[in-house]
């Protein structure tokens, strides 16, 4: 009976281990292949997907909203971002700037608004989008200290191979400075209370077949208030308006883009401010749209989607605000989507179980020798 119970627990012991040792190295495989040099926007293929979901930076309920707005930075020494639509007497709780580049190698993560030096976060990395480079890297940073309100910003003091406000499609020097978006979160008695999502990271649309919805889901915690208020901000990366029919979704519904009444022709067209010259629009969108018809009473989690037809983009945040009641939390966490967890777990879970196998096996020998 013990030979039996042995080879059982021997096993189980080398099935777990097999696991373990298959899940490791699975992940790390899966991020090993991000060249894209020498490929352009009409004969880029499909690589490997080595994407960093959309995650939770921020995750709030207060009483205000949040406005976004932002700008190209490509071949550009610095450009700037318009704020509006803060009401005259709000407080600025909380100011994000994420910006973009593509390089062979990580650059510097620093940046400087309003003159001002940050140091930024690394919030996820990709394949580029399209343009040669090895590799998209996308920055956040907390700017709060100088947003003020409504007003300009100035941005600079961020890696790029060309600072002479040329156009993107004449001139070509690692690396290259997609664009930033200013994020402000803003305060005020007068205010419904709100419940605000902001998501970070990047995920190249290069790595998945043309039509793929790329989802970043949105979870919150609150009963929704009726009337129902909600807003969705897509920022993406890349976009130009000489490769057309992009779409922005909200549950699967396109609210941008071909089937919509807005940005008809491409939701990503490259719309944001730019202060250089360039031949297919700023390469950055920040797109904010009223999705209150798509929300319904019970909902506790969104898929908000961009879809890539012609164009290489890049999603790298997303940013939600829902009215919502003032009652005890209708659910507890669900802000991190889509990340390596799950592997982290079963690893975990994986080594508990051996030890606790050995430690059976072991225990019950003891037992053996003294019966």
């Amino acid at each position: 009976m013990f030979r039996i119970f042995k080879s059982v627990i021997l096993v189980l012991v080398i099935v777990l281990l097999s696991l373990s040792i298959y899940s490791s190295s699975a992940s790390q495989a899966a991020c090993n292949n991000g060249a894209c040099n020498g490929f352009t926007k009409d004969n880029a293929p499909i690589f490997t997907v080595q994407y960093t979901s959309l995650t939770t930076i921020y995750h709030e309920v207060i009483r205000g909203d949040y406005v976004a707005n932002g700008t190209s930075l490509r071949n550009e020494p610095w450009d700037i971002i318009t704020i509006n639509g803060i009401p005259a007497g709000a407080t600025i709780e909380k100011s994000f700037l994420v910006w973009a580049i593509l390089n062979d190698t990580i650059v510097p993560s620093t940046i400087m608004v309003n003159g001002t030096l940050f140091n930024g976060v690394l919030a996820g990395t990709d394949i580029d989008y399209c343009w040669g480079a090895d590799h998209s890297y996308v920055f956040y940073a907390d700017v709060t200290s100088v947003v003020t309100g409504n007003g300009v910003y100035n941005v600079s003091g961020y890696p790029t191979g060309v600072a002479d406000f040329s156009d993107p499609w004449g001139s070509f020097v690692l690396p290259f400075a997609e664009g930033a978006s200013l994020i402000v979160i803003y305060s005020l008695p007068t205010e419904p209370l709100r419940e605000i999502v902001v998501l970070i990271g990047d995920i190249s649309t290069v790595g998945f077949p043309i039509g793929t919805p790329i989802n970043a889901t949105i979870n919150i915690n609150y009963p929704i208030a009726t009337p129902i208020e909600a807003k969705n901000t897509w920022i993406v990366a890349d976009g130009q308006n000489n490769f057309l029919y992009d779409r922005a979704l909200f549950e699967g519904v396109v609210v941008a883009g071909p089937g919509s009444s807005i940005r008809v022709d491409d939701a990503f067209p490259g719309l944001d401010h730019r202060t250089g010259a360039s031949s297919h629009g700023a390469l950055w969108d920040t797109l904010t749209i009223d999705v209150s018809d798509l929300v319904s009473p019970g909902d506790t989690s969104f898929i908000a989607s961009i879809q890539m037809q012609n164009d290489c983009l890049g999603y790298v945040a997303n940013i939600f605000s829902i009215k919502v009641e003032t009652k005890t939390p209708a659910v507890v966490g669900g802000e991190i989507i889509e990340s390596n967890g799950s592997i982290e777990s079963f690893m975990s879970i994986s080594i508990t179980l051996v030890s606790l196998a050995i430690a059976i096996t072991y225990s019950y020998s003891i037992y053996r020798k003294k019966h």
